[in-house]
């Protein structure tokens, strides 16, 4: 918990649970050494460690609390990958912040970014995943897939 992964506020380790202080969360991802989770209503809000933005709130400061994602108001799903987070979104497409050197944003560029960038040419998704490495999947609605990021073997 050296970065307030638990979102209590707390940097302290514990054994057992506790709890983040998450309105009406319907899906959780746990990344690296940040959390993130999708809110009833269609809000996202992560925490933990923020070195390459992916807490997603235009900032690269570690979060001990759940801290809204910018510009993200209809997620259905949230994942978090090991230094990158990823969202589906109400209208099908997948929005990803954080590091990016391998491409796992899915925006074309190696660039980070600490605010959400839309995965270009996603417009069916209908489940995310982000790996703890640097990769992210969706599966579409016609019952294809789309992965983007590290390919080194293959």
């Amino acid at each position: 918990n050296a970065y307030g992964q638990p979102g209590n506020n707390t940097q302290q380790n514990s054994s057992t649970p506790v709890s983040a202080s998450v309105s009406n969360p319907i899906w959780l991802g746990a990344g690296y050494y940040h959390t993130c989770a999708a809110s009833q209503g269609g809000a996202a809000s992560c925490w933990g460690y923020n070195v390459y933005g992916q807490i997603g709130d235009n900032t690269t400061t570690n979060r001990a609390v759940p801290t809204a994602v910018s510009n993200i108001s209809t997620a259905t799903r949230i994942e978090s990958g090991l230094y990158h987070t990823c969202a589906l979104l109400g209208n099908n497409t997948v929005n990803c912040w954080g590091y990016n050197a391998y491409g796992q944003l899915g925006n074309n560029t190696t660039t980070n970014s600490s605010i959400p960038v839309v995965a270009s040419g996603l417009t069916t998704g209908s489940d995310i995943t982000s790996g703890i490495g640097y990769t992210s999947c969706s599966t579409l609605s016609n019952g294809g897939a789309m992965c983007w990021g590290y390919n080194t073997y293959g």
